[in-house]
This record gives structure tokens, C-alpha cells and sequence, in this order.
């Protein structure tokens, strides 16, 4: 195996990091931002149109406005990583935002169920490979563990509790991103990934146990309870990635969409259709609350 380039070795990322809302007179401070890829994942409907103020940066809309009295900033990224990464990116130089959420649907591979809401705790990217350089399906970043891992604060905390109290099935989950609306299983299955993580990073965090999360969240033993299989989407990694980078509090919220099948997307243009204005909605509204 080639010896990993010098380029590769910086800005490796811790597996836990907790990230702390910018904190003032003990009250947070600045703008909650809610993102999604598209306007039909994001319940923004009628929204922007209520007193909300657009505002147009470098190809991208942003819009500034309140709901429930909650300073907010609402921007649609558009698919993919880049969009993702860049839309963040000016939104963090731009607004002082201090939690960002990003709602969107998902598809589910192994027990994951239509309408389940995910709320990813590990994020990889599954179509990121440069072997021979490096090991099959490595990416360098996320390295030695091979994932990025997610530790919330206690406000994170309970408005998952709240999303569980309000629609029942809401689990902590492993994310798969890339830029491919994936509808065949064994694009996921051959890069090794889900196999990885029930083979060697799950047991090794259970030994930890709650060591492993460094503190408020057992992690090992919410993603053992959770559904077995993993999220597939085109922009969690990257968010959680960015958000890292940038030192932004966030939270990645996933509605199962459709199974990745032949029918994926019939299912997935359905269920935007019939099932997930209803579901954004009152996350929004717990979100703002």
C-alpha cells in the first residue's frame, strides 16, 4: 500500500466532538438555521411568504424572519455535496447562527421503514474512494475510525426526546452520503461500509461503552436499539463535516423515504407528495418551540 500523501494527513477530525452554542448572558445567541436540499424536503412552504426577508448571496437564497418569536434563517442548498458545502459555508460567514438543523428525506437500506425519522449519530461518504492510493472506500478525514461521530448537548438532547414523543419512531443511525440517487442496495453493500460498522466499530464501541461518546449521550447503546442498516442521502456528511469545520452546534433530521429499491423513486416523489409536508412541519415547529 502506497504511503498516505502529506496533503491527506491534515485536518483529521476527532471521532466525538461536542459542539457548544455560542452563549451570552446565559441566553443563546444569534439566528437558528434550517436547511434542506430542496423545497419540497423542507416544509418551508408559505413560509417565506409570511414576513420573511430574502436575501440573495453568491446564487443562493436566504430568507430572514421569526417563527414562534425564534430569530430564523431558512435556506434551500439544492442537491449534492457541493451545493451543501458552499451554501453552509456563506451561511456561517453571513448570519451568526448558532444551531443549524438540516431536515430532509432519506432512503433505508436493511430495517429501516418508510416514515421513520433518523437522526444520524455517524456520517461517512460512500462513493469517496482513491484505492490504489489508499485503502478501498477510505476517507482520509474521518480516519482512524473511519466515521464521523456526532455528541449532542443537553439541548440537542431533548428536542430529540421531543421529535420521540411526537411520532414514535425517531433512532440514532449510521448515514451513508453521496452524490447519486442510489436505487440499487449493492452500490452501498460493495463499498464495505455496513459491514464495517456491525463488524468492527460497533463491538469496539460497545466495549466502551459510554466512554465511547465522552459523556451526555451513550451512543453504543442507542445505535444498538436503532434499526440495523444505515440512511443513504446526498448531503449529511458533508453538513456534519462543514458544521465541524466551522464550529457550528447542529443537528441532521432524516425522514425514511422510500427502501432503495427498482421503485425508489416513485416512492420517494409519493411520499414528498403525501406524507412529508405534514412530518416538516411539526419538526419545524419543535425545532422553534
Amino acid at each position: 500500500m502506497p504511503t498516505r500523501p502529506d496533503s491527506y494527513r491534515a485536518a483529521q477530525l476527532p471521532l466525538f466532538t461536542i459542539f457548544e452554542p455560542k452563549m451570552k448572558s446565559g441566553k443563546t445567541t444569534g439566528r437558528i438555521a434550517i436547511v434542506s436540499a430542496s423545497e419540497e424536503e423542507s416544509g418551508f412552504a408559505g413560509l417565506t411568504n409570511c414576513g420573511f426577508k430574502r436575501k440573495r448571496i453568491a446564487g443562493y437564497d436566504f430568507y430572514e424572519g421569526e417563527i414562534q418569536g425564534a430569530p430564523v434563517v431558512l435556506l434551500i442548498t439544492g442537491w449534492g455535496k457541493v451545493r451543501a458545502a458552499q451554501s453552509v459555508t456563506l451561511l456561517h460567514h453571513h448570519y451568526p447562527v448558532t444551531r443549524l438543523f438540516f431536515v430532509g428525506a432519506c432512503g433505508g437500506i436493511g430495517e429501516w421503514q418508510r416514515g421513520d425519522i433518523c437522526i444520524p449519530a455517524l456520517f461517512d461518504y460512500y462513493d469517496f474512494n482513491v484505492f490504489p492510493l489508499l485503502k478501498s472506500h477510505i476517507y482520509p478525514q474521518f480516519e482512524p475510525h473511519g466515521y464521523l461521530a456526532l455528541k449532542h448537548n443537553a439541548g440537542m438532547i431533548k428536542l430529540v426526546e421531543r421529535l420521540l414523543a411526537e411520532f414514535g419512531r425517531v433512532f440514532y443511525g449510521l448515514a451513508l452520503t453521496g452524490d447519486s440517487f442510489v436505487t440499487d442496495k449493492e452500490v452501498i453493500h460493495r463499498t464495505g461500509k455496513l459491514d464495517k460498522f456491525y463488524k468492527k466499530l460497533l463491538p469496539e464501541m460497545m466495549k466502551r461503552g459510554r466512554e465511547a461518546s465522552g459523556g451526555s449521550l451513550n451512543l453504543p447503546a442507542l445505535l444498538k436499539k436503532s434499526p440495523k442498516g444505515a440512511i443513504i442521502d446526498m448531503e449529511s456528511a458533508v453538513i456534519a463535516e462543514t458544521c465541524v469545520n466551522l464550529n457550528i452546534d447542529f443537528l441532521v433530521i432524516r425522514i425514511v423515504s422510500d427502501s432503495i429499491d427498482s421503485n425508489s423513486h416513485n416512492d420517494f416523489t409519493a411520499f414528498l407528495t403525501e406524507t412529508m409536508p405534514r412530518m416538516t412541519d411539526k419538526i419545524i415547529q419543535i425545532i422553534c418551540k
